[in-house]
C-alpha cells in the first residue's frame, strides 16, 4: 500500500467520523431534547462506513499496483 494510499485512509477516517458525529450531535440536540442516542447510532454507522471504505480503497489501490500492459510495438 502506497502512502498517498495511507493518507486518503486517514482523511476518509478522520472526516467521516467527524461528520458523522457532528451530524448525530445536532440532530440529538435539535429534535431529541439533547439525547446522546443520535450520536451513538451516527458513531455505528460511521464505523460501519469507513469499514466499507476500507475495502473499497484497498481495491481500487490493488488494480491501480498491477502493471500496465504495455504494446509489443513499442
Amino acid at each position: 500500500m502506497t502512502l498517498k494510499t495511507k493518507l486518503f485512509q486517514g482523511w476518509f477516517t478522520g472526516a467521516t467520523l467527524f461528520t458523522c458525529g457532528a451530524l448525530g450531535d445536532n440532530v440529538g440536540w435539535r429534535y431529541f431534547d439533547g439525547s446522546r442516542i443520535p450520536w451513538l447510532v451516527c458513531m455505528a454507522l460511521a464505523i460501519a462506513i469507513v469499514w466499507w471504505g476500507y475495502g473499497v480503497i484497498n481495491a481500487l489501490s490493488a488494480s491501480s499496483d498491477r502493471p500496465q500492459n504495455r504494446d509489443a510495438s513499442e
